[in-house]
């Protein structure tokens, strides 16, 4: 089976007049610091990026055995800045993890992913939650859209365009929630200069953690009795080329919402 980490990361390729080009890659380290390094230096840190993947995996599956097959790395976007390119590009090592116990291979989820997934058929207790306006979350018996998202992360703030289009669309018939560990006063400052509809519900570190969220953007869509029924990390998204963020949303997530109002 084939198990893939991502990690996002910012290629600066400076265009000079002797029609050469400086490589050097920006990205964020595990502890958010921005960290920079030259093209000469880019296969060093794919191997460490290797050796960091299989000792998590190490530990969190002891009883199974861990190879590198390779890194894909696979283009996001790209953006021209007066005489430089902006390539955003996502580095994906992929591992080969064989069960000690059959030798035998099959494919699996990212293993954070498998216990956010491991929810669907959970009934969420949301009743004590409080918002920024301090009222308690009610479902109004309405299926809700709850997305979690932090101000720090590119890929959320991404589609905050299409989920005011998802709102605009279905907001008399669900409840859009927003979930984020930030604290009020930053959510406040990034809505101040940026239009999100949902409702915020903000500092809520602890039910992240109760939800093993750990990845951003992350949406649970709940029914009328606050019952998990679908899960997608971030909206599959519809992009033109050479954009800087997508157009629309998938379909799909039409198809989920309906499948829920209609329950």
């Amino acid at each position: 089976m084939k198990k893939t980490f991502f990690i996002h990361i910012l290629l600066l390729v400076s265009l000079s007049c002797v029609n050469s080009k400086k490589e050097f890659y920006a990205f964020k380290t595990q502890n958010g610091q921005d960290s920079i390094i030259k093209s000469e230096n880019l296969l060093f840190f794919k191997e460490k990026l290797i050796s960091e993947s299989r000792e998590k995996l190490k530990k969190d599956r002891m009883d199974h055995i861990i190879s590198i097959e390779n890194i894909k790395d696979s283009l996001i976007k790209t953006i021209n800045k007066g005489d430089s390119v902006l390539y955003y590009v996502q580095f994906i090592p992929k591992i080969k993890i064989t069960q000690n116990k059959n030798s035998q291979t099959k494919e699996t989820t990212p293993l954070h992913r498998e216990k956010i997934l491991a929810r669907i058929g959970e009934k969420l207790l949301l009743n004590e939650l409080i918002d920024t306006n301090n009222k308690v979350f009610n479902n109004q018996k309405k299926p809700s859209f709850l997305y979690f998202w932090a101000n720090d992360c590119p890929a959320s703030l991404r589609e905050n365009h299409l989920l005011n289009k998802l709102y605009n669309k279905y907001n008399s018939e669900v409840n859009f929630i927003s979930f984020t560990k930030n604290s009020k006063t930053d959510v406040y400052k990034y809505l101040e200069n940026n239009k999100f509809m949902f409702r915020h519900f903000v500092s809520q570190d602890s039910i992240i953690k109760s939800l093993d969220i750990s990845e951003y953007p992350t949406i649970l869509y709940i029914d009328k009795a606050n019952v998990v029924k679908f899960i997608d990390f971030g909206l599959p998204q519809l992009w033109k080329k050479n954009e800087s963020k997508p157009y629309d949303y998938d379909q799909k997530i039409d198809i989920r919402i309906e499948n829920l109002i209609n329950q």
